[in-house]
């Protein structure tokens, strides 16, 4: 009777390690999002403090403190690059995709309209984030147009100039010490109010279809298949939040930015919201285009995903 008895709880215990996803959910589950567009894509739900049941703090952190956040396990889920989630996946951490939600909120500005890329040659770019998604994105479209591209001076080539923050990027073409910008929604429309300044490229549209998975969440093994859901069935719920109320939308991310930070969001409107290109799409309908973008992240620099490409079980099925 003893030995059937061991038998069952044994398993018992295998069936809950092997046919269970999470389901340990911590007391109260710590969803980190970066500030900009990320941060939209949950600020429907910024208000609650329990969904599914369980309590819930949302945590707005300044762009460049995502990634060390990840590589330090802090938070239970979080808005994060994709190439960074692939990174700290890479890396061993407790974390994988589940699904995508930003889709390429991108832009060139600047005081002269151009028709190809290839007119860029001659100029400097100033680009945000170097190593990160908007870098890899030029890169590579840059790279599959032919088109020579590096941090030195010359009329052959498109001269990329890294700063920090749309803000230094902003001051650089007013100053006019940028001749044009590649910058991210909110601080596109910023940029746009210069006088003179305009879109020259939608990086989106250059890219093709409906543009890449930007960004997507990042859950522990620790958060349950049942929470995700139910965060998913709340975010969906909340509909269009963020361009029918985009004002509330920019109290509630300076609401919850993490202390002794200060959000980059100061206003928005319906059309900034809209280039934000904000979706949620689950990891089984958009591993695909993941992998796509991944690849060619890969083959521009194969450390900005921490030296390989994902294996399979990167992507997290929520069932």
């Amino acid at each position: 009777m003893k030995k059937l008895s061991m038998i069952i709880v044994i398993a018992l215990l295998g069936f809950c390690l092997f046919g269970c996803q999470g389901g340990n959910d911590p007391e109260v589950v710590e969803i980190y999002v970066p500030d900009g567009a990320p941060a939209l894509a949950l600020v429907s739900v910024f208000d609650k403090t329990e969904i599914g049941g369980k309590q819930v703090k949302f945590t707005v952190v300044p762009t460049d403190t995502i990634g060390p956040a990840l590589l330090s396990e802090m938070p239970d889920l979080a808005i994060a690059p994709t190439n960074a989630i692939a990174n700290v996946f890479n890396k061993g951490k407790d974390y994988r995709y589940v699904s995508s939600h930003t889709h390429g909120n991108l832009f060139i500005v600047g005081k002269e309209k151009l028709s190809d890329l290839s007119e860029l040659k001659g100029n400097t770019l100033g680009v945000i984030q170097q190593g990160n998604v908007p870098d890899l994105i030029i890169q590579t479209l840059l790279t599959d147009s032919g088109i020579k591209f590096g941090t030195d001076s010359s009329d052959d080539m498109v001269t990329l100039r890294y700063f920090q923050d749309g803000a230094n990027v902003i001051a650089g073409l007013k100053s006019g010490a940028l001749s044009f910008g590649l910058l991210g929604e909110p601080a596109v429309t910023n940029a746009l109010a210069i006088e003179g300044m305009t879109e020259v490229f939608d990086l989106q549209k250059l890219w093709g279809g409906d543009g890449y998975p930007q960004a997507g969440l990042a859950a522990k093994s620790s958060v349950s298949d049942e929470f995700i859901k139910a965060l998913f069935d709340a975010v969906t719920e909340a509909g269009d939040f963020a361009s029918a109320h985009p004002d509330e939308a920019v109290s509630r991310i300076a609401a919850h930015m993490r202390e002794g930070s200060e959000s980059t969001v100061k206003k928005l409107t319906a059309d900034t919201v809209k280039r934000c290109n904000i979706k949620l799409i689950k990891a089984e309908d958009c591993k695909e285009d993941v992998l796509k973008m991944l690849q060619a992240f890969f083959d521009i620099n194969p450390s900005s995903l921490g030296g390989a490409m994902p294996s399979d079980d990167f992507f997290r099925i929520v069932k």
